[in-house]
């Protein structure tokens, strides 16, 4: 993942929703959203065998996004970060337990999103840091999560109006007609064109503004998918996918999954 936001326990009726896009190169082999023999259900990256987002029973959902430095050194034969979000999944692991015996300096920097029974933290190999989250709206993308770049921003501003001053009740029977209007959010392909605001990441002005938007559009580079996780408070989640065509395509597939978590 590139760019996501997430409410946790700030929604009436909601534990955690998630609206997140998947950036990655175009020719990078790719599963789109199913449920894995483990029972993971997300979708998965056939080149090493991870995935960007996913959920499992017992309330266990993970999400990572890379944190982009091209100033430091890359790593010699790194593992792919997300194999973290596979392997967080597949056990059973007190959250704080697993991530301390997570080697940080195996993987090119990220930040890594952990939901275990109710529970969310936020860990990340650039800073050095896992934090427990209160109840609140967040933007995670390829820096600093504390350090929101203008995209980050721009979501959330567009997210917070969307639901107006007050707490909007999503209701289950309505989460259909709310997923099309976050897909859309999620949709924006507008540019950050003043080039104080944009990050230094070390890949040069040009490169910067076309990775500034919400959704990336470049022939070789972009947001491949979008995905909208919602996990009510009676535990039930629905998880929807939508896959791009193409670099430039309005139109994708979509793939849907709600079930009860046990």
């Amino acid at each position: 993942m590139c760019l996501v936001l997430f409410a946790y326990n700030t929604l009436p009726g909601i534990s955690l929703l998630c609206l997140a896009n998947r950036d990655e190169f175009w020719e990078r082999p790719t599963k789109a959203l199913e449920e894995w023999e483990s029972g993971v259900l997300g979708g998965r990256d056939l080149e090493s065998g991870g995935t960007w987002l996913g959920a499992k029973g017992s309330n266990r959902i993970s999400f990572i996004t890379n944190v982009r430095n091209f100033h430091l050194p890359k790593k010699s034969n790194p593992i792919s970060r997300g194999l973290l979000v596979s392997s967080f999944l597949d056990t059973e692991v007190d959250a704080k337990i697993w991530w301390s015996k997570v080697n940080q300096d195996s993987y090119e920097g990220f930040n890594l999103f952990l939901f275990e029974e109710g529970k969310a933290y936020l860990a990340s190999n650039a800073t050095k840091t896992f934090e427990s989250l209160e109840p609140g709206i967040f933007t995670v993308s390829n820096g600093d999560w504390k350090k929101p770049w203008p995209k980050m921003e721009r979501l959330q501003v567009k997210f917070e109006a969307l639901l107006g001053k007050d707490a909007t009740r999503i209701l289950p029977e309505e989460i259909q007609a709310w997923e099309k209007r976050f897909f859309l959010l999620l949709q924006d392909k507008e540019r950050i064109q003043e080039e104080s605001l944009l990050p230094d990441t070390g890949i040069g002005l040009e490169k910067e503004k076309i990775l500034s938007s919400i959704r990336i559009q470049s022939p070789g580079y972009g947001t491949r998918s979008s995905a909208v996780l919602t996990l009510w408070e009676n535990n039930t989640m629905t998880f929807t996918e939508k896959t791009y065509l193409s670099p430039f395509s309005e139109d994708g597939t979509e793939k849907t999954f709600l079930r009860a978590i046990r």
